[in-house]
This record gives structure tokens, sequence and C-alpha cells, in this order.
């Protein structure tokens, strides 16, 4: 999935969005190979990364809707 244009814009694009993002262990590779992060600029664990298979973390992530925290000007992805 890394070699599709089309996925690595829709990860880059949830990512830059801050929208929440569920990081399953075999899609842990891809979701690095976007160059998101689930580190805040600040070093801190970014809240709208959930990574492994934690879906009571997740639903709540997805609650919130957005993460402006890791928002950043120029995006960092």
């Amino acid at each position: 999935l890394s070699l599709d244009g089309h996925t690595m814009e829709f990860i880059k694009d949830q990512y830059r969005h801050c929208k929440p993002i569920l990081v399953l262990p075999a899609s842990a590779t891809l979701f690095k190979a976007a160059g998101a992060s689930a580190k805040l600029p600040s070093g801190e664990a970014d809240p709208g990364v959930v990574q492994g298979g934690d879906v009571e973390t997740f639903v709540a992530a997805m609650a919130r809707h957005r993460h402006p925290e890791r928002e950043t000007d120029p995006p960092r992805v």
C-alpha cells in the first residue's frame, strides 16, 4: 500500500486535518512511511493517534472529532 499514492495521501490528509487515527500493528510501517508521527511537536504523545488495538481509547479520540494540538503551519506531513 505504501506504493499507492492515493493511500499515502489519504493517511497524510487525515493526519493534517487532525483526525483520529488508529494505527494497528500491521499498519505501523505504513503510518511511518506517510511521514506521520504518534508524537506532537512538543514531544508528548498525540492523543489522536491510537496505537495497537485499544478500541475504547480510539472511540474516545473519535468523539473529539479533531485533535488541534497536532496542527502546525506549515503541516509537518
